[in-house]
């Protein structure tokens, strides 16, 4: 691609994915930001004695830190990609160019992405298609959809067809869309994976920390009833007799209504184990 001699359209519809490569990526920066921060926090309550939170670690920050160097290189990546692209724009001194609002429906055509009636929150949808065309061009294309405050021009009331708008309204709902899948699939797996106490609709939990899933929760149930297998048999306790107990009752009662099966199933079932435990803990 021949920079000096591609029209504004041509450049911005080869910066545009790129851009929004960059934007995604910052997105999953300040995620995993926010997740390393929160796994500092994490170990330091383990480390008071908070039990919900034995799953944080070392090794866990280290996991993070990896993801956040891997998305840094990729952002560096992508910058470079469009640096060139930028020079290009600013060798010849800027153009016009059109952003439309997609944080809600069906919003407006902006010269930019600084205009007064937008806020921080604002997405936008680039129409590099139509970089480089005049304002009357434009307020052609997207009505009364064009901003006012950045194209004075634009009429108050709808005229014509939203022609340059359709293909990214329609891009932006797919996106929502394949979005909201996912969260509802997510949703769906936590529903099944989840261990739910029929007494009260809830993930079975209790005042020390456990709960949850179902494969988590039945290792805190192996080690709660390898506990009181203990004690039963002479190990000196430290005051967790009655949150064991507790749990104890809550995981089987759950487990039972889950699997449809009874309690004494699920206790034979899960026997071996708390035995195994109990030797390798308290033997």
């Amino acid at each position: 691609m021949d920079l000096t001699t591609s029209t504004p359209a041509e450049i911005d519809t080869a910066l545009a994915p790129i851009e929004g490569r960059i934007g995604d990526l910052v997105g999953r920066l300040m995620q995993q930001v926010q997740y390393r921060q929160d796994h500092v926090e994490g170990m330091a309550k383990l480390a008071a004695g908070n039990r919900i939170y034995s799953s944080y670690s070392q090794s866990g920050i280290d996991r993070i830190d990896a993801v956040i160097a891997e998305i840094k290189s990729g952002i560096a990546t992508a910058k470079a990609e469009a640096a060139p692209l930028h020079a290009e724009f600013t060798r010849r001194g800027g153009w016009t160019r059109a952003f439309l609002v997609l944080t809600s429906g069906k919003g407006h055509v902006h010269s930019s992405m600084n205009c007064s009636t937008c806020y921080s929150t604002t997405q936008y949808g680039w129409l590099p298609q139509v970089s480089g065309h005049d304002e009357a061009e434009i307020v052609s294309g997207a009505g009364s959809d064009a901003c006012t405050v950045c194209f004075p021009s634009a009429p108050v009331e709808t005229a014509g067809a939203r022609t340059i708008l359709h293909s990214t309204e329609v891009d932006a709902q797919a996106a929502r869309d394949e979005r909201q899948a996912k969260r509802d699939a997510k949703a769906a797996k936590a529903a099944a994976d989840a261990l739910i106490d029929p007494a009260t609709s809830k993930a079975i939990r209790d005042s020390s920390g456990w709960e949850a899933k179902e494969k988590s929760a039945t290792s805190d149930y192996v080690e709660a009833a390898a506990y009181l297998q203990a004690v039963a048999e002479g190990y000196p306790h430290a005051g967790r007799v009655s949150n064991c107990a507790v749990y104890v009752v809550r995981f089987v009662t759950a487990m039972a209504a889950k699997h449809g099966k009874t309690e004494a199933e699920v206790v034979a079932d899960l026997a071996k184990k708390v035995a195994a435990r109990v030797r390798r803990d308290y033997a």
